[in-house]
């Protein structure tokens, strides 16, 4: 795990270049909130990185309708940014019904999804877009990178392809241009999840571009 070197830069990311930016931190309980929604999400650090199981009975709270796992952010992202993670599928089986991935307060989401035979979009592992519309791409990475991407008021969402080396879009959305508080989480519906034990492990949060901020992001660079 690279440690933290500066918290808020202005850099010029290119969605088609390397990883060179500053990484937003070591999973240090300083920089993020633990997300734990509904019954069973388990959150952890192990290996320098960040670990999140769902248990075979996890399942939403009374008045809810999903559960969740994760990291929340106690930065903000302000104007145009670019931030991107690295996942790993530690258990992962075809059809779970899980996600994982990078949000957005809710508003755009970048995900690895196995989705399940209940589920209304398709069946099978995909890269997904989650904003104004879902958008999907097929796949079958066990680990990878996910990468968001706001531009004047559209945010788009990327993932890294292995063999061509290189960035590859998964579709756009308009987005508020306030600030955003961006997570790292896992997560799934009742009605999606095949009761299933299943982990992902988190790293190298990277903000390519852009501005952190908020009352709660007052630790020093």
């Amino acid at each position: 795990m690279i440690k933290p070197i500066v918290l808020a830069v202005m850099l010029a990311g290119a969605v088609t270049g390397a990883d060179a930016a500053t990484v937003y931190d070591d999973f240090a309980l300083v920089r993020w909130s633990v997300t734990r929604v509904g019954i069973g999400p388990i959150v952890h650090e192990a290996n320098q990185r960040l670990e999140v199981a769902l248990p075979a009975d996890a399942r939403a709270p009374a008045t809810g309708d999903y559960f969740r796992g994760g990291y929340l952010a106690k930065c903000l992202l302000r104007g145009n940014f670019d931030v991107q993670v690295t996942y790993t599928l530690l258990r992962y089986t075809l059809d779970n019904g899980v996600r994982a991935g990078i949000d957005f307060d809710n508003k755009f989401a970048v995900e690895r999804i196995s989705f399940g035979p209940s589920d209304v979009h398709a069946r099978g592992d995909f890269y997904l877009t989650h904003g104004d519309s879902i958008l999907f791409t097929p796949t079958a990475d066990r680990w990878g990178k996910l990468r968001a991407v706001r531009q004047d008021g559209v945010i788009s969402g990327y993932y890294f392809d292995t063999t061509s080396k290189a960035w590859q879009f998964i579709g756009s959305s308009p987005i508020t241009t306030d600030d955003l508080h961006f997570r790292v989480s896992i997560w799934s519906h009742d009605w999606a999840f095949s009761n299933r034990f299943t982990k992902v492990a988190f790293d190298d949060v990277v903000v390519n571009s852009g501005s952190l901020v908020g009352p709660q992001c007052t630790f020093s660079s």
